[in-house]
Parts: C-alpha cells; structure tokens; sequence
C-alpha cells in the first residue's frame, strides 16, 4: 500500500487572517483517508487514496476561497 503526502503552507499574513494550515489540511484529508500533523504555518498530510486527488484539491481550493472571500 502506498501513502502520498500533501503539504499545506500558510504565511503568518495568512494565520492572522484565520487561513491556518491545519485546518486547510483537515478539508482535505479525510477525502484522501488519511491524516495531518505538524506545527504552524506547515502541515504535512499523507492519504491512502490518490485517486482521489482531484477531489481533494477541489476541496482544498473551496475551503480556501470561502475563507478569502474570492
């Protein structure tokens, strides 16, 4: 079985604007059934299922405008 990594970065601009890498990450990763960890402003996630990348990067993309307002 093979675990593919993704990793959220945010800027201390960014945490100041409540767009935090974890929970950016948390979006995401139960799509790809797996899990995050790290500190402020990275995280690194790794998920079992990379078929559903597209998905998650959908996800990952609406999480982060409805947060910047665009």
């Amino acid at each position: 079985y093979t675990l593919h990594t993704l990793f959220p970065y945010t800027t201390l601009f960014r945490s100041a604007t409540d767009v935090l890498a974890e929970d950016w990450s948390g979006a995401v990763v139960d799509i790809l059934g797996g899990k995050s960890g790290g500190k402020q402003p990275t995280r690194q996630g790794q998920g079992e299922k990379p078929e559903k990348i597209n998905e998650a990067v959908d996800a990952a993309t609406k999480w982060l405008e409805s947060k910047l307002k665009i």
